[in-house]
């Protein structure tokens, strides 16, 4: 059963923050869609807060209200058709890291939205390893949602004529241009030493000694220390993979080892791995494991703090020392990068920020991202917006043309698909 808390991250690829992940009671069923069950307190409370965020109250604006609830109810449906779609399709592959990544970028917004870890923890009554097993299958299916209609918009293209005639028709509604600007910015994550990664390592080594000790089991072990929050709930049983399509060093320690065996601390780009062998049939292998992610220690960060400080204090005697810096190719990470006229609004929150409170030629103070990186930021110039015209902005005009025809194409889609899809609305109101 899919939870509807996932279905706004979808929309915007980003939590609506609310009290869904709280343990929710059993209530009435609103829809059906595939293996999806929608419930009646779910939906609500999800209708409350995106009517709240647009002004419209039940009670004085019954009818808009009324409108709302319908097109949200419309728009669940659409995006579980094609999670229901995205899962059939075989092409499409997300990694465990891709979502961890997401996942942490998420909860750091949870995080900052309440102030703390603490806070976050109290309001939810989970722990933090615990919210982030609760929302983990809820990212990947964003993340399929979306990867899925990347691939059906794959083939949609925008002509010339096609850009003319849509500003023809629209050109008295367009939407403004958005701000632009020139900067460079420089965009850096926290990593771990050596010597960290050798501390994470005798941890793994102390967790195999107790289980070699035969003082617990495995399975109560992966409950306690696990990190791969999408194999928890199977006491941490991958499945039948195929050589070749997991991790390598975990592939080559398991096929190596002989069935009921355990072997590690085994280290890929995940952590590392304690390894059970199931299971072996040919060119499939069953295992399940234990993953201690990697984390920077805080001597780790002090070490990135102070780097960034130096480059902030560089670039102040030298104006061009950030540009040059990154023109170099030696910081790609990120938002890294230098950029010319360029519509900032779609950068993450903080940066837009710091370009509008910014003069022309100036050097902003390292900053922190909500996902837990650093940023320094050097603003050259910035243009204010403006009336979309084919001469000031045809590129913004043709990415708004190509976004109506994206639109259309995904509609009547869905009219389709939805045919292949068993859906039971069993109350819009």
């Amino acid at each position: 059963m899919m939870n509807l808390k996932f279905i706004l991250i979808s929309f915007c690829f980003c939590f609506c923050f609310s009290q869904t992940g709280k343990e929710n009671s059993v209530d009435g069923v609103l829809a059906v869609v595939g293996e999806n069950i929608i419930t009646q307190s779910e939906f609500f409370e999800q209708l409350q807060i995106v009517s709240t965020r647009q002004g419209i109250n039940p009670s004085s604006t019954p009818l808009k209200y009324e409108s709302l609830a319908k097109n949200l109810l419309s728009n669940i449906v659409n995006q579980l058709v094609l999670l229901e779609h995205a899962k059939m399709d075989t092409n499409i592959f997300i990694s465990d890291d891709e979502v961890k990544k997401q996942l942490d970028l998420q909860i750091s917004g949870f995080i900052n939205s309440m102030g703390s870890v603490e806070a976050l923890e109290n309001y939810l009554n989970k722990s933090l390893r615990e919210i982030k097993a609760f929302y983990w299958d809820e990212i990947y299916n964003a993340m399929l949602i979306e990867r899925f209609r990347y691939s059906l918009l794959s083939g949609v293209s925008i002509g010339k004529k096609e850009v003319d005639d849509f500003y023809i028709t629209y050109k008295d509604s367009l939407p403004p241009v958005p701000r632009r600007a020139s900067f460079s910015l420089l965009n850096m994550k926290f990593v771990p030493s050596e010597k960290t990664i050798k501390n994470y390592y005798n941890t793994t080594k102390s967790i195999l000694d107790e289980l070699n000790n035969k003082q617990v089991t495995f399975e109560s072990l992966i409950k306690k220390h696990s990190d791969d929050f999408a194999s928890i709930p199977n006491d941490g049983v991958v499945g039948e993979t195929e050589r070749g399509s997991f991790l390598k060093e975990y592939e080559e320690a398991a096929f190596s080892a002989k069935i009921g065996s355990i072997v590690g601390p085994i280290k890929t780009s995940a952590g590392f791995h304690i390894i059970k062998v199931l299971d072996k049939k040919g060119e499939k292998i069953t295992t399940q494991h234990l993953l201690k992610t990697i984390q920077p220690s805080l001597e780790d960060k002090d070490s990135l703090v102070n780097l960034i400080n130096n480059i902030h204090s560089n670039s102040k005697q030298d104006s061009s020392f950030l540009y040059n810096l990154l023109t170099g190719g030696g910081y790609l990470f990120g938002f890294s990068g230098n950029y010319t006229n360029y519509y900032y609004e779609n950068l993450p929150q903080e940066v837009v920020k710091m370009i509008d409170s910014s003069q022309k030629k100036s050097l902003v103070s390292p900053f922190g991202f909500s996902d837990g990186t650093l940023g320094l930021l050097y603003v050259y110039d910035k243009q204010k917006s403006e009336t979309a015209t084919l001469d000031n902005s045809y590129d913004y005009i043709a990415g708004l043309a190509k976004e109506k025809k994206s639109a259309e194409f995904v509609e009547r889609w869905l009219m389709s698909a939805k045919k292949e899809v068993y859906i039971n609305i069993f109350s819009e109101n």
